[in-house]
């Protein structure tokens, strides 16, 4: 059936389960760009996208493992793939890569769980002109992550610390290349003096963190988020934050979530001009109060533009309120 759809350039298969024989005839489909395919069974090997010499984009989607033969990446034109279950190159073929070879097309990369094993790493070395990485990183790490600053082109990351036996925090915050602009960090449970190596990217715009950090105390200290405009701290368990406006010197966005032990946000956020929206969701109720009173200061500057909104807080448990 499928050499009946040569022509097909979209085909979005990501709602209906395939199965082994649609693989073996994928090769039919020369002109696809875009492919998005949802597997089920078990040990699935991908098939070789050479054929598909068109192909931009492949999404998989599955309930078990897949492996990934390395003839898979001669499709040159592809540019953005995602797999959201657990995926490995294939032992029996990793010997037969070129050292030096590299996939200079793919600028996006969204896999599962990355292990410490050599293969997975030499994958992402091979991937020169990367922008943009989502994984989970396993507890294969030994609790010390990798370093991925040869990642020269990557803007943005978003990385999760999988250890399904929770023995522990990642020993040591690892290396990130300085083009970075958007970073999501959650479950490392790093200390908070690792933190200096997010401050020191020159060019973060946005920062996520959720439960990336332990500790009752953020003391930012002379660290400055110089070009940092999106802020979101969730389920990060500090009572005390310590910074200045200068800190945070072009800060357009704060959010709050799930920090209920912190008693406030420092006072001095009131001298950021460029702050525009604070939200705070189910946090107590010094740190909303603490919010409102940045908001008072902002208004006696002159600035009316300040929104606060403070949702789900323990003084108003079942209420959205936004101040203008």
């Amino acid at each position: 059936m499928t050499y009946k759809l040569k022509l097909l350039r979209v085909l979005d298969l990501e709602c209906i389960v395939v199965g082994e024989s649609f693989l073996d005839r994928m090769h039919y489909l020369v002109h696809l760009r875009y492919l998005a395919i949802h597997l089920k069974g078990q040990g699935y090997i991908l098939p070789s996208l050479g054929g598909l010499g068109h192909l931009e984009t492949f999404k998989v989607k599955s309930n078990s493992d897949l492996h990934l033969p390395y003839i898979f990446w001669n499709a040159g034109n592809l540019r953005h793939l995602h797999i959201d279950h657990y995926c490995s190159l294939c032992r029996e073929e990793s010997a037969q890569i070129q050292l030096n070879e590299k996939y200079e097309n793919l600028q996006s990369f969204t896999t599962s769980v990355l292990t410490n094993h050599i293969r997975e790493k030499d994958t992402l070395m091979r991937l020169p002109n990367l922008r943009k990485l989502s994984c989970r990183f396993s507890e294969s790490y030994h609790q010390q992550l990798p370093e991925l600053h040869f990642l020269h082109h990557l803007e943005f990351l978003e990385a999760s610390y999988y250890n399904e036996l929770c023995s522990g925090p990642c020993r040591h915050m690892f290396k990130l290349p300085s083009s970075l602009k958007q970073l999501t960090l959650s479950y490392f449970r790093l200390a908070w003096s690792n933190i200096s190596t997010i401050a020191d990217l020159p060019k973060l715009e946005a920062l996520e963190l959720h439960q990336a950090f332990e500790g009752e105390e953020w003391n930012v200290g002379d660290h400055k988020f110089l070009e940092l405009k999106f802020l979101k701290l969730r389920n990060i368990r500090i009572a005390r934050w310590k910074a200045t406006a200068d800190s945070f010197p072009r800060l357009e966005q704060l959010v709050l979530v799930d920090c209920r032990y912190l008693e406030g946000v420092p006072l001095s956020f009131g001298e950021i001009y460029t702050l525009n929206v604070i939200e705070v969701n189910r946090c107590n109720c010094p740190l909303a109060s603490s919010v409102r009173e940045i908001q008072e200061e902002q208004k006696e500057m002159g600035n009316e533009q300040l929104s606060v909104r403070v949702w789900n807080s323990d003084s108003e448990p079942k209420k959205w309120l936004e101040d203008n």
